[in-house]
């Protein structure tokens, strides 16, 4: 597993995933190299619920991030499901190379990983659309039943 620190290379990529939990009705916990985001963070967060990401304040679509969007996103809540409770947010950027950048991260002052801000990864383009396609088709299966 690579987790980057804005000292190292941009060169290898991670790779962003995300598993389809029932919790809340429908969440989504997203992992990077196969791990969950909380337990790289060292906190408890985990899924945030779908309405979240329909609503903006989780994964933004890349329209957004080209529009040079810069408030931080949630990618990660507090298991009750509420991110005003407790939750790591960070801000998604598309890099000069066009990869998606998860940096700036923020949470919980009690998180066991520390200096959790210099934490950085660098995902590429394709794997960040074909997680959000797969997320948003989740969501529309899931509100048709």
């Amino acid at each position: 597993m690579t987790y980057m620190t804005r000292n190292n290379s941009l060169t290898d990529l991670n790779v962003l995933s995300y598993r389809r939990l029932e919790i809340n009705g429908l969440s989504f916990e997203l992992m990077v190299d196969r791990k969950p985001i909380g337990e790289i963070v060292g906190t408890a967060d985990t899924a945030f619920p779908y309405w979240l990401f329909k609503t903006g304040v989780a994964l933004r679509p890349l329209s957004r991030l080209e529009n040079g969007y810069t408030e931080k996103c949630v990618v990660a809540v507090c298991p009750c499901g509420t991110y005003g409770c407790s939750c790591i947010s960070c801000n998604v950027v598309q890099s000069w190379d066009r990869n998606i950048i998860f940096r700036d991260f923020e949470t919980d002052p009690r998180s066991s990983l520390l200096p959790f801000n210099l934490l950085m990864f660098s995902i590429s383009l394709d794997n960040y659309v074909s997680v959000l396609k797969s997320i948003f088709e989740d969501i529309r299966v899931f509100e048709a039943v």
